[in-house]
């Protein structure tokens, strides 16, 4: 990703943040950010600052307690050095297309 595009997904992640009417934290909790799901699923956003909190399931290690999400939070600059912030920018994409219609 070149630096002008890094800026404009910025700029689009930021814009989400503006959309008052859906909420996107609610509409993309626990979702994947792969079809294997055995990646990072998404926590929550915070637009304002620019930052995305993740989380892996990680299992406790004994049977009785079961599973809970390690969570991080990200930066947009780290998202895209790891890959991510496209397609975190096309999951915000897809529910404002599903909630507007267009």
């Amino acid at each position: 990703m070149t630096a002008r595009e890094f800026m404009e997904a910025c700029n689009m992640f930021m814009q989400f943040g503006k959309i008052k009417d859906i909420d996107f934290d609610s509409e993309l909790y626990n979702e994947p950010l792969n079809e294997n799901n055995d990646d990072a699923v998404i926590r929550s956003f915070d637009f304002e600052d620019g930052y995305v909190t993740l989380g892996i399931l990680e299992d406790w290690g004994c049977d009785c307690c079961g599973y809970y999400y390690e969570e991080t939070t990200y930066s947009l600059d780290e998202l895209t050095c790891t890959g991510r912030l496209d397609k975190i920018i096309d999951m915000l994409d897809g529910v404002l297309k599903e909630k507007t219609g267009i």
